[in-house]
């Protein structure tokens, strides 16, 4: 491993910064805007490969200022840096509402973090 990245505890990737909700703690809800800007395979596939040569083994998170499951390539983004035995620890954070779409992933994550704003016991038992 590099000695850069022996000091670095989490690398976070925003794979999109439009999201689907306006929640009262995040920018989006005081005036951030929301863009349709997607993260490209080339930047993904950089990514990856950076990863792997610097020997990273701490977390990547999947997040940002947009909610992840909109990307218009979350399967391509989530394929490259969840498969072949990734030796960092990865994790996303979503508000669910579009879960159903990545569910092959999920076993593949470290973890996954569900926030669940005004929804209805039915919803939220169906994300569960």
């Amino acid at each position: 491993m590099s000695d850069y990245f022996q000091f670095v505890e989490r690398i976070e990737i925003n794979p999109t910064e439009i999201c689907n909700l306006q929640c009262s703690f995040c920018p989006r809800g005081h005036g951030y805007p929301n863009q349709n800007l997607h993260m490209n395979h080339q930047v993904i596939d950089r990514v990856r490969y950076l990863l792997d040569q610097s020997g990273y083994t701490n977390k990547v998170s999947i997040t940002g200022r947009g909610e992840p499951t909109l990307a218009k390539n979350i399967k391509y983004i989530l394929s490259t840096l969840l498969e072949n035995d990734p030796k960092y620890h990865c994790y996303m954070y979503t508000n669910g509402k579009k879960l159903h779409e990545i569910y092959e992933f999920i076993p593949l994550f470290w973890k996954v973090y569900v926030d669940v704003y005004d929804i209805n016991h039915e919803e939220f038992q169906r994300i569960k």
